[in-house]
């Protein structure tokens, strides 16, 4: 006689495994990115720039170039079927910061209107991408140099001009 254990959690993780290496390589044209360039470039000293990598090249970034944060400026869909499951994993597998940046949720679909007092978002958001950050990493930044009344008064300022 056998007895045959099933591990549900287990099962429903390499489901979820599937459906996101279905998502990043068919729906999310991977593959394409897989054999032509994904566009990785050094932009700074500590500073790179990528579209978006499978998941062994993203774990072979992270582990040649000491990478400490990703920040993530595409969507964001929050199921847990998305291509960022993968990202995720490997991201908390090395102990580096996975950072999303949803700017598409900042649309009127999500009943955003950026000329309202939520429009301070964009402006952030585009500060952010907009950084120069040589050596400084986004955490540094963010303790040492981020001033929330300052970057409202320039939002205000722009608003306004």
């Amino acid at each position: 006689m056998s007895v045959i254990i099933s591990d549900k959690s287990q099962s429903n993780e390499v489901i979820l495994k599937l459906r996101s290496a279905i998502n990043l390589f068919i729906i999310d044209h991977g593959w394409i990115r897989a054999i032509i360039n994904n566009n990785f470039y050094s932009i700074n000293e500590g500073v790179y720039r990528s579209g978006q990598p499978s998941p062994k090249l993203l774990e072979n970034y992270i582990i040649k170039h000491k990478i400490k944060n990703i920040i993530n400026l595409r969507y964001s869909d929050t199921s847990d079927q998305d291509i960022y499951l993968m990202q995720k994993n490997l991201c908390h597998k090395h102990n580096t910061n996975d950072i999303e940046l949803a700017k598409k949720q900042l649309s009127l679909k999500y009943l955003h209107i950026s000329y309202s007092s939520t429009g301070i978002l964009d402006y952030f958001f585009n500060l952010i991408e907009n950084l120069e950050l040589k050596n400084t990493e986004l955490e540094d930044w963010i303790d040492k140099k981020y001033d929330p009344q300052l970057i409202t008064s320039n939002y205000k300022l722009n608003i306004k001009a």
